[in-house]
């Protein structure tokens, strides 16, 4: 999940991103590519975030799955983290050995109750900073560095053993459960510029996973990543930034994304891969739409009206793209409010407000 700014509420909220993402450039619109997804399209939302040992089960939970299958998805991304323990510290922890994070016994109940609702799962292992992380780190800058500030090969080296039998642990509970995607990472971009290491890592994973492999980059890097063609499909965090634009009226946000398409639509081209915006949303609080990713200016009002005009427009840019593949909506809480207090919550989650009808409409759309 991106962040525009230093988590300030780490206690209530783990979210982590990148830095802003510049102001697409005008540029000619390129040849529309018609490209194939492995998966079809993706109807999605993302569920399990933020979530610690136990909250995966339940009534709460399962009452929750039921609520996001009632809106029309046809998929979920169960998404989790591992931790860093020490910022800056090649080391991770997860699974048993963590227990803030649910265990594999409650990711296969997760994926259990999304069966229980004919959904497709895209399962997504992420890495957060601990809360010892200075002010503005987070996943995309984890850097390893010597006392004279040369990169620290030994360092990165433990780094990625630690990484790899991360994914590839849950790799495997992918591939036992049935899973019809495969999220290999999330906003790693410190690590992007390994590409052999990553190549690597997607060999071991296919060797255990049989399904379709899916990474999910920041909107600023995309075309920094030199190994696309190991995967099946791009996957993005789309946040809007236009700080400096603050109209949120349906049709500004329609000039913004279409500007976006642009180089999205080259990409796929370039790639011939579909892409998938693994990561969407922007929470219901007045100013939120200028600056999708951001959680940290709760002093902003409840605004239900303006989050919503960004799904629209959100889904009007992108929705008959032929080299789009779906969305997967940022984020579905485990533990719902009550639906006639969503006028209280300025999170992302749109049970009960505007923006809920919005997807409902789309969702129950066929695309031409």
């Amino acid at each position: 999940m991106l962040r525009v700014t230093a988590l300030s509420l780490l206690l209530v909220t783990t979210l982590s991103a990148a830095a802003p993402s510049p102001a697409p450039v005008e540029q000619p619109e390129p040849p529309n590519p018609v490209i194939q997804s492995p998966v079809g399209f993706i109807k999605g939302y993302t569920w399990g975030w933020n979530s610690v040992r136990g909250d995966y089960l339940g009534k709460p939970a399962e009452d929750s799955m039921k609520a996001l299958a009632e809106t029309g998805v046809n998929w979920t991304t169960i998404a989790y983290a591992a931790h860093l323990p020490v910022w800056n510290e090649p080391r991770l922890v997860y699974g048993e050995a963590d227990p803030k994070m649910p265990s594999d016994d409650e990711i296969r109940r997760a994926i259990q109750l999304a069966r229980k609702h004919r959904l497709k799962v895209c399962l997504k292992p992420v890495v957060n900073e601990g809360p010892d992380a200075p002010k503005g780190q987070w996943r995309g800058t984890i850097d390893f560095k010597t006392p004279d500030g040369k990169t620290d090969a030994a360092a990165w080296e433990i780094w990625w053993t630690a990484y790899d039998a991360y994914i590839l642990h849950h790799a495997r509970i992918a591939q036992e459960t049935g899973c019809e995607l495969f999220c290999i990472g999330c906003e790693m971009k410190s690590t992007e510029r390994f590409t052999e290491h990553w190549r690597g890592l997607i060999r071991k994973v296919r060797d255990i996973y049989t399904g379709p492999l899916v990474y999910n980059a920041v909107l600023d890097k995309l075309w920094d990543i030199q190994w696309w063609d190991a995967v099946d499909i791009l996957g993005i965090s789309a946040y809007s930034w236009h700080p400096e634009q603050p109209d949120s009226s349906v049709e500004a946000q329609v000039a913004y994304w279409t500007k976006w398409r642009t180089g999205l639509r080259a990409l796929a081209a370039k790639t011939g891969k579909p892409i998938f915006f693994i990561e969407i949303g922007c929470r219901s609080a007045r100013g939120a739409a200028a600056m999708s990713g951001d959680f940290t200016h709760w002093e902003w009002p409840y605004d239900g009206e303006e989050q919503a005009r960004f799904y629209e427009a959100a889904f009007r840019v992108f929705w008959n793209e032929p080299w789009f593949c779906g969305y997967s909506w940022w984020d579905w809480k485990v533990k719902l409010y009550k639906k006639d207090e969503a006028d209280q919550n300025k999170e992302f989650v749109i049970y009960g407000k505007p923006a809920e009808q919005v997807l409902r409409t789309w969702y129950a759309k066929e695309r031409k």
